[in-house]
């Protein structure tokens, strides 16, 4: 039990579940292997409340968090990857592509803008 959870994302075989709080902390759940289990503390900044959302991607290993910025996380390492903020207020935001693709609207515009995720490792398989 976790009080003040604020957004949640599941990965489709429900071996991860990431929470988040208002506390700007992320908590790392695996139901069938709790040796996994992690707390992450957010970046300065982060404002995760009720309008946050969280997608898991990259088979369960890294994460797309909006709150009120977006933000990739690598999940095994614990660490914020980047930040993204933007001029404006983000209304919303959407994750496609298994990550690679971050689709928003900001809320005084009537444009949708696009995020194209790339690294050296983002999107290939595992040595």
């Amino acid at each position: 039990n976790e009080p003040n959870v604020c957004c949640v994302g599941i990965t489709g075989n429900a071996e991860r579940v990431i929470f988040g709080t208002e506390k700007n902390v992320l908590k790392i759940w695996c139901p069938f292997n709790k040796q996994n289990n992690k707390k992450i503390v957010g970046y300065k900044g982060l404002s995760l409340g009720v309008g946050s959302k969280i997608a898991i991607v990259e088979n369960g290993t890294r994460a797309v968090l909006f709150a009120q910025d977006i933000s990739l996380w690598d999940l095994e390492s614990g660490s914020v990857l980047s930040v993204f903020t933007p001029d404006m207020r983000i209304q919303t935001c959407n994750v496609a592509m298994n990550g690679k693709l971050i689709v928003f609207g900001m809320r005084d515009s009537s444009s949708l803008v696009t995020l194209q995720v790339k690294s050296r490792d983002i999107g290939q398989a595992p040595p």
